[in-house]
C-alpha cells in the first residue's frame, strides 16, 4: 500500500509515550466565577493568578479594588523583610541577592497563590452577587441555594 502525499503530511508522529500537549499536575482547568451587579459583569479565575504575580498590587489596581492594593502592597513589604530576614539568618548565604531573590519570589508567590481568593470575597463583600457557586476550596459561604436533587423517596 502506498500513501499519498497528503497522508504522509496528516500521520501523526509520536515522539513518545506521551500524548501532546503536555500537561503539568501544578496546572488546574481555569474556571470563571462570574459576579453581578447593576447590569455589570465581573469574574474571577479560579486557580493561579500569574497577572498578580507579576504585577501585585498594580493588578488590583486596575480592578479598581484600591484596598486590596494597599493590603497587597504591605503584605508584600511584610513577607519581603520577614522571609530576607529569616534566609539571611538561617541559610546565611553568600551574597545578600540571593536572599532578596527568594524572598521576592515567596512574597510574590503567595500574593499569585492567594489574590484570587481574596478578590472574589471583596466582591462579596460590597455587593457583587455571583452568578454560580463557588469552588469548595475557597471556604466562601454560598450566597446561591442549591438546587434541589431530582431524587424521589419511596
Amino acid at each position: 500500500m502506498q500513501l499519498s502525499a497528503l497522508q504522509l503530511v496528516r500521520t501523526p508522529v509520536v515522539y513518545s509515550n506521551f500524548d501532546f500537549p503536555l500537561t503539568f499536575p501544578i496546572m488546574k482547568s481555569t474556571t470563571n466565577i462570574y459576579f453581578a451587579k447593576n447590569n455589570q459583569t465581573r469574574f474571577v479565575k479560579h486557580g493561579y493568578s500569574w497577572q498578580l504575580f507579576f504585577f501585585g498590587p498594580i493588578a488590583f489596581l486596575m480592578r479598581g479594588q484600591w484596598p486590596l492594593a494597599l493590603l497587597c502592597a504591605v503584605f508584600l513589604y511584610a513577607t519581603f523583610f520577614v522571609v530576607g530576614l529569616a534566609i539571611l539568618l538561617v541559610l546565611d548565604p553568600a551574597e545578600d541577592w540571593v536572599a532578596q531573590t527568594w524572598a521576592i519570589l515567596i512574597a510574590c508567590g503567595l500574593v499569585g497563590h492567594f489574590g484570587n481568593r481574596i478578590s472574589a470575597r471583596s466582591y462579596v463583600k460590597n455587593g457583587w452577587v455571583p452568578v454560580d457557586t463557588f469552588p469548595a476550596d475557597w471556604n466562601i459561604p454560598q450566597l446561591i441555594a442549591p438546587k434541589p436533587a431530582d431524587t424521589k423517596l419511596g
